[in-house]
């Protein structure tokens, strides 16, 4: 009697090491691992300034249906009160194919294949804030006109931006798992330069 409940015992104990090791393997190891730049770039080598992030794929499998979206936190003062409003932007990726390619899908020393550099532009959401009258009317005319930046906002003397966060979403090409990573960035990350797409690395100007 002794025995059998070993032996059951040992088999519950194997079976659970086996479920995880294929967790660990499929959705750990061998997964897709998204690592971002710890600055965001502000490019001004002409016209309006660009705000730009910067991330890439370390794991071994392609990150496919990719979307990316930045939320915008914004402290306003008024009537002496501190105030937090939100907006998203969107990180543009027009022609680009929708796939962060993963290890397996590229050359051993393409690291540029694995990463991304987008610019971060108001989406209709970001228009709608700030067209809001508590906004400086500057930001506001820019907002109807569709012309606004995120630079835009950042050298407005009247609003502070409290902190970028900086989403991406997109499905595990071999499991299609839907996976979402994020990174949170304050004013002070923002840094006058450029990327360096092929080295994952920042130029500063």
């Amino acid at each position: 009697m002794g025995s059998q409940a070993i032996e059951v015992l040992v088999a519950i104990i194997a079976s659970l090491l086996a479920s995880y090791l294929f967790w660990y393997f499929t959705f750990v190891k061998t997964g897709v691992k998204i690592e971002f730049y710890d600055n965001l770039e502000r490019k001004r080598d002409s016209g309006q300034p660009e705000i730009r992030v910067m991330f890439r794929n370390t794991g071994k499998r392609d990150l496919i249906e990719l979307r990316m979206i930045a939320v915008l936190a914004v402290n306003m003062g008024i009537n002496k009160k501190r105030r937090v409003y939100s907006a998203h932007f969107k990180a543009g990726n027009d022609g680009e194919v929708p796939v962060l390619w993963g290890k397996t899908s590229v050359k051993k020393n393409d690291k540029k294949s694995l990463t991304r550099a987008l610019t971060l532009y108001p989406n209709e959401s970001a228009y709608e804030e700030f067209r809001k009258n508590y906004y400086p009317s500057r930001i506001k005319k820019r907002a109807v006109s569709r012309e606004l930046s995120l630079n835009d906002i950042m050298i407005s003397k009247s609003t502070e931006i409290a902190a970028i966060t900086v989403y991406v979403f997109g499905n595990d090409s071999k499991t299609g798992a839907r996976k979402v990573f994020h990174k949170r960035y304050s004013i002070t990350d923002v840094m006058d330069g450029e990327f360096d797409v092929s080295a994952y690395s920042f130029m500063r100007k």
